[in-house]
Formats: structure tokens, C-alpha cells, sequence
């Protein structure tokens, strides 16, 4: 895979995930978005507005569907 080709294989999953983002907020409101976790999976969310947010448990509640596992990595540099 070339460069050109990898660069348009990524922005083709953004694209994607915006679009995704887009029908949750218009489905749930402006509060819903994509959470992309560590260990793999991606939650749709219809929110997360609790400041404290909570225990792990109680978050659970805002979400919408999950996928299977993916080999995807998140993190802040």
C-alpha cells in the first residue's frame, strides 16, 4: 500500500466515524458522540453530561450499542 493509499483508507474512517457522530447527535442530541476505548471497542454514546461522570457502572447507562473488537489503539501522546 502506497502512502496515498493508506492516507485515503484513514480519512475514509473518519469520514465514517463523523458521519456516525452526525446521526447520533441528530438521533440523541448534541451530547451523544463516538468513544473509541484502549482495549479495542467503540461505543455510541447518547451522552456523558454528568460532570463527575460517575462510576465506571453508572456510565454504562449513556451507552447506545458497542462493537466487536477491533485492533485499533487509543491514547494521548
Amino acid at each position: 500500500m502506497t502512502k496515498t493509499q493508506l492516507k485515503k483508507r484513514l480519512n475514509e474512517i473518519a469520514e465514517l466515524v463523523n458521519h456516525l457522530d452526525d446521526d447520533l447527535k441528530a438521533q440523541f442530541g448534541e451530547q451523544a458522540f463516538v468513544f473509541f476505548e484502549a482495549d479495542g471497542n467503540i461505543h455510541a454514546m447518547k451522552g456523558d453530561a454528568d460532570p463527575d461522570r460517575g462510576s465506571m457502572r453508572e456510565r454504562q447507562k449513556f451507552i447506545v450499542a458497542s462493537s466487536g473488537q477491533s485492533a485499533h489503539a487509543v491514547g494521548a501522546w
